[in-house]
């Protein structure tokens, strides 16, 4: 069973020149894990109203969709397995995923 883990940051951290650096902090996240299958699957939950980005980690090739209500589909954004990504993101929207 293929799965996507979807981990919740509320901010980055910068480097010396103040910019974001794309790693999270592992202290208080929330996870979310989506099955990878045949039809669309969403989180749960929406993110939390202090999520501003995500990161993503799929153990299979797969599609996502990022929305309020999201469809994952061959039209949507190809993410490759095993190589996270970091993504921006609005409170309450949900990631949706399909196998590819």
């Amino acid at each position: 069973m293929a799965t996507l883990w979807v981990v919740e940051f509320a901010e980055l951290p910068q480097d010396e020149r103040g910019k974001d650096v794309p790693v999270g902090n592992l202290g208080d996240v929330t996870v979310q894990k989506v099955t990878i299958a045949g039809t669309s699957a969403a989180t749960t939950n929406g993110m939390q109203n202090t999520t501003r980005y995500v990161r993503l980690l799929a153990d299979a090739t797969c599609y996502v969709a990022v929305a309020t209500s999201p469809t994952a589909s061959s039209d949507t954004t190809p993410f490759g397995s095993e190589i996270p990504e970091y993504f921006g993101i609005q409170p309450g929207e949900k990631v949706a995923v399909i196998t590819r």
